[in-house]
Protein backbone atom coordinates (compact mmCIF):
# COMPACT_ATOMS: atom_id res chain seq x y z
CA UNK A 1 0.00 0.00 0.00
CA UNK A 2 0.98 3.27 -0.95
CA UNK A 3 1.65 6.25 1.62
CA UNK A 4 -0.81 8.21 0.07
CA UNK A 5 -3.53 5.64 -0.07
CA UNK A 6 -3.19 5.18 3.39
CA UNK A 7 -3.95 9.16 4.09
CA UNK A 8 -6.90 9.38 2.06
CA UNK A 9 -8.12 5.98 3.47
CA UNK A 10 -7.59 7.57 6.68
CA UNK A 11 -9.59 11.03 5.94
CA UNK A 12 -12.07 9.07 3.66
CA UNK A 13 -12.88 7.13 7.37
CA UNK A 14 -12.54 10.39 9.85
CA UNK A 15 -15.08 12.30 7.27
CA UNK A 16 -17.80 9.05 7.35
CA UNK A 17 -17.18 9.25 11.07
CA UNK A 18 -17.84 12.88 11.20
CA UNK A 19 -20.88 12.44 9.55
CA UNK A 20 -22.54 9.42 11.10
CA UNK A 21 -21.52 10.61 14.81
CA UNK A 22 -22.77 14.29 13.97
CA UNK A 23 -24.76 15.24 11.53
CA UNK A 24 -27.30 12.48 10.02
CA UNK A 25 -29.20 9.53 12.25
CA UNK A 26 -31.59 8.02 9.37
CA UNK A 27 -30.72 4.51 8.50
CA UNK A 28 -30.92 5.83 4.93
CA UNK A 29 -28.00 8.09 5.47
CA UNK A 30 -26.07 5.72 6.78
CA UNK A 31 -25.77 3.40 4.56
CA UNK A 32 -25.21 5.59 1.54
CA UNK A 33 -22.44 6.88 3.12
CA UNK A 34 -20.78 3.17 3.99
CA UNK A 35 -21.53 2.67 0.44
CA UNK A 36 -19.39 5.91 -0.66
CA UNK A 37 -16.58 4.66 1.92
CA UNK A 38 -16.89 1.97 -0.04
CA UNK A 39 -16.54 3.33 -3.17
CA UNK A 40 -13.67 5.42 -2.29
CA UNK A 41 -11.96 2.57 -0.70
CA UNK A 42 -12.39 1.04 -3.76
CA UNK A 43 -11.07 3.17 -6.02
CA UNK A 44 -8.13 4.45 -3.73
CA UNK A 45 -6.80 0.63 -3.42
CA UNK A 46 -7.42 -0.45 -6.76
CA UNK A 47 -6.77 2.69 -9.12
CA UNK A 48 -6.42 0.03 -12.25
CA UNK A 49 -10.22 -0.55 -12.14
CA UNK A 50 -11.14 2.80 -12.19
CA UNK A 51 -9.11 3.43 -15.18
CA UNK A 52 -10.61 0.44 -17.06
CA UNK A 53 -14.14 1.45 -16.01
CA UNK A 54 -13.03 4.88 -17.31
CA UNK A 55 -11.83 3.32 -20.54
CA UNK A 56 -15.12 1.93 -20.82
CA UNK A 57 -17.36 4.95 -20.72
CA UNK A 58 -15.02 6.50 -22.80
CA UNK A 59 -12.85 8.70 -20.27
CA UNK A 60 -9.13 8.42 -20.89
CA UNK A 61 -8.08 7.56 -17.04
CA UNK A 62 -9.64 7.26 -14.09
CA UNK A 63 -8.67 10.46 -12.34
CA UNK A 64 -10.11 12.12 -14.97
CA UNK A 65 -13.32 10.24 -14.29
CA UNK A 66 -13.26 10.57 -11.30
CA UNK A 67 -12.86 14.15 -11.24
CA UNK A 68 -16.19 14.03 -13.70
CA UNK A 69 -17.61 12.37 -11.36
CA UNK A 70 -16.90 14.93 -8.93
CA UNK A 71 -17.85 17.74 -10.54
CA UNK A 72 -21.37 16.31 -11.24
CA UNK A 73 -22.12 15.75 -7.36
CA UNK A 74 -20.68 18.97 -6.32
CA UNK A 75 -23.50 20.91 -8.92
CA UNK A 76 -26.14 18.25 -7.36
CA UNK A 77 -25.11 19.32 -3.80
CA UNK A 78 -25.40 22.58 -4.08
CA UNK A 79 -29.16 22.38 -5.92
CA UNK A 80 -29.97 20.15 -2.56
CA UNK A 81 -27.87 23.05 -0.62
CA UNK A 82 -29.80 26.13 -2.83
CA UNK A 83 -33.29 24.40 -2.68
CA UNK A 84 -33.00 23.68 1.21
CA UNK A 85 -32.05 27.32 2.00
CA UNK A 86 -35.22 28.79 0.24
CA UNK A 87 -37.35 26.66 1.93
CA UNK A 88 -35.68 27.49 5.01
CA UNK A 89 -35.72 31.15 4.05
CA UNK A 90 -39.88 31.19 3.19
CA UNK A 91 -40.24 29.11 6.84
CA UNK A 92 -38.03 31.75 8.95
CA UNK A 93 -40.26 34.51 6.80
CA UNK A 94 -43.50 32.69 7.95
CA UNK A 95 -42.98 32.32 11.44
CA UNK A 96 -41.59 35.80 12.10
CA UNK A 97 -44.39 37.34 10.58
CA UNK A 98 -46.80 34.88 13.21
CA UNK A 99 -45.32 35.72 15.70
CA UNK A 100 -45.15 39.80 14.85
CA UNK A 101 -48.72 39.63 14.40
CA UNK A 102 -49.21 37.26 17.68
CA UNK A 103 -47.08 39.45 20.13
CA UNK A 104 -48.43 42.69 18.04
CA UNK A 105 -48.81 45.73 21.02
CA UNK A 106 -51.98 47.91 20.72
CA UNK A 107 -51.09 51.20 22.26
CA UNK A 108 -53.42 51.65 25.53
CA UNK A 109 -52.56 55.47 25.80
CA UNK A 110 -52.62 58.12 23.08
CA UNK A 111 -49.04 59.96 22.57
CA UNK A 112 -50.95 63.32 21.74
CA UNK A 113 -53.92 65.04 23.54
CA UNK A 114 -57.17 63.56 22.67
CA UNK A 115 -58.76 66.10 20.73
CA UNK A 116 -56.06 66.13 18.16
CA UNK A 117 -56.23 62.03 17.64
CA UNK A 118 -57.78 60.35 15.25
CA UNK A 119 -59.34 57.32 15.23
CA UNK A 120 -59.45 54.74 11.86
CA UNK A 121 -62.15 52.36 11.06
CA UNK A 122 -59.87 49.53 10.40
CA UNK A 123 -62.54 47.87 8.22
CA UNK A 124 -62.84 51.13 6.15
CA UNK A 125 -59.23 52.02 5.83
CA UNK A 126 -59.84 52.41 2.03
CA UNK A 127 -62.47 55.21 2.53
CA UNK A 128 -61.42 58.42 2.68
CA UNK A 129 -64.32 59.88 4.95
CA UNK A 130 -64.01 57.00 7.54
CA UNK A 131 -60.79 58.40 8.84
Amino acid sequence: MKPVQLLLITGSAAVLVVYLGYFRSKLLDRLLGLSLLGVAWFAILLPDYTTRLANLLGVGRGADLIFYLFGLFTVFVFVILSTHTRTLSRQVTALVRHQAIRDAVVPTELSCPPEQARTVDLRAVGDSDQA
